[in-house]
C-alpha cells in the first residue's frame, strides 16, 4: 500500500479494513498518448498531510492532466464520484487555475489505466488530497501556456495573462488549444516542468465556491447517464459466486451438474464456487440450482439470545494495539453536566 494512504488504516471506524493492491502498474509518455490523444501531458508532485502523528508524505510525481489540440480538457483522479461530489469539485478547481469556463473541463475518474492512484475514496479525502494536487497540475500547465507564448510572441511572460482559455496581450490571443500543438512548447518531463507555481488567490476565484450544478446532473435526471450496471464490453459475461450459509462455514462438497445443464459456466476452486453466464439472472438461476446441492460444515456461534453477555465476557482490557492500553473509568454523569457549559443555537 502506498505510504501515503496508510492513514486510512488508523481509522477503522469509517473506513474498511483491506489489503492493497497486488501489483501497481505505470504507464510511460508513449502508451499514455496512443491512448488519449495528442496534446499537453502534465504532471504533478504534491504534499499530502495526514492527521496528527501520521508523518507527512510526499506524492511521486504521476499524470493529471492533459490538454488535447483539439480544445478538450481532460482532468485525472483515482478518486470515484459516489454522490459526494468530488466531479464537480475537481472540475472547478481546474476551470478556476486554467481560466476557462466550468463546463471546459472533463473529469476522469478511476480509470485503472490512466489515472492517478489516489487512495481510497472516504472520509473526505478529496478536498485536502486531491483537489490541491490537481489545482497545481493545472497551474503548471497554464505556466506552461504562457511561457509557450511569451515566445511566440518574444515578449516578457509577466506581461501577459490568462483568461477564458486563451493567453492574452493587447489585442493578441492564443487559445489554450493553439499553444498545446505549439512546436514551442517546453517538456513536460517530471523534473523539466514548472515547480512551484502560484495558485490563483481566493479573491480571484470565479468557479471555486461557487454553487455549480452537479457535472452529469444533467444527464442523471433525463436518464442518459451510464451507471456500472449499464455498461457492456465484448464478450462479456456476468458472475455470481456461492456465498456460505453462516460466518466461517466450510464448502465439503457440491454439485455443479445442474449449473451446467442450463447452459452456464460452472467452476469451483476449492472453497469457491462461480457461475457466469451472459445474462445476471441465468448467472443467479444457475447458481440457485447448485446451491441446493451444496454440503456445508458451520461453525458454532453464540446464540443471538443476549449478546450482550457473551461480549462482556470477551471484552478486551488492556493491549489496545495501535491505540495503547484501554482505560476503565468511572464517574458522575449527573454532576458532569451540571458543571457543563451549554450552548444553543437556531
Amino acid at each position: 500500500m502506498p505510504e501515503r494512504f496508510r492513514e486510512d488504516l488508523f481509522e477503522p471506524d469509517r473506513k474498511e479494513l483491506a489489503e492493497g493492491p497486488a501489483y501497481h502498474f505505470e504507464l510511460g509518455r508513449r502508451e499514455w498518448i496512443s491512448a488519449i490523444g495528442a496534446g499537453l501531458l502534465v504532471t504533478a508532485a504534491g504534499m499530502v498531510v495526514f492527521s496528527p502523528g501520521v508523518a507527512a508524505a510526499e506524492i511521486p510525481p504521476s499524470t493529471r492532466l492533459h490538454l488535447g489540440e483539439d480544445g478538450s480538457i481532460i482532468v485525472l483522479t483515482g478518486k470515484v464520484e459516489i454522490g459526494q461530489g468530488s466531479r464537480t469539485e475537481i472540475l472547478q478547481a481546474a476551470a478556476d487555475e486554467l481560466r476557462v469556463a466550468p463546463e471546459a473541463p472533463q473529469v476522469m475518474l478511476a480509470d485503472t489505466v490512466l489515472a492517478s492512484d489516489d487512495g481510497s475514496t472516504a472520509g473526505s479525502r478529496t478536498t485536502p488530497s486531491t483537489v490541491p494536487v490537481d489545482r497545481r497540475a493545472c497551474a503548471a500547465a497554464r505556466e506552461m501556456l504562457v511561457r509557450t507564448a511569451a515566445e511566440e510572441w518574444n515578449l516578457d511572460a509577466t506581461q501577459l495573462r490568462v483568461e477564458a482559455g486563451a493567453v492574452v496581450h493587447a489585442d493578441n490571443r492564443l487559445a489554450h488549444a493553439d499553444l498545446a500543438g505549439s512546436n514551442r512548447l517546453t517538456s513536460t518531463a517530471d523534473d523539466s516542468a514548472p515547480r512551484a507555481v502560484p495558485l490563483n488567490e481566493v479573491s480571484s476565484w470565479t468557479v471555486l465556491g461557487r454553487t455549480l450544478l452537479k457535472a452529469q446532473a444533467r444527464e442523471i435526471v433525463k436518464g442518459a447517464h451510464r451507471y456500472p450496471s449499464d455498461v457492456v464490453r465484448p464478450n462479456m459475461l456476468y458472475g455470481a459466486v456461492l456465498r456460505p450459509p453462516s460466518y466461517g462455514a466450510r464448502l465439503e462438497s457440491v454439485d455443479l451438474a445442474p449449473g451446467k445443464q442450463m447452459g452456464v459456466v460452472a467452476v469451483r476452486d476449492g472453497e469457491f464456487v462461480g457461475c457466469a453466464a451472459k445474462t445476471s439472472y441465468e448467472a443467479r438461476k444457475a447458481l440457485e440450482a447448485i446451491s441446493k446441492t451444496a454440503k456445508w460444515r458451520t461453525a458454532p456461534h453464540p446464540s443471538s439470545e443476549g449478546p450482550g453477555a457473551y461480549l462482556k465476557a470477551r471484552a478486551q482490557t488492556s493491549g489496545g494495539r495501535r491505540r495503547g492500553p484501554r482505560r476503565c473509568e468511572r464517574g458522575d454523569v449527573d454532576a458532569a453536566l451540571a458543571a457543563a457549559k451549554t450552548l444553543k443555537a437556531s
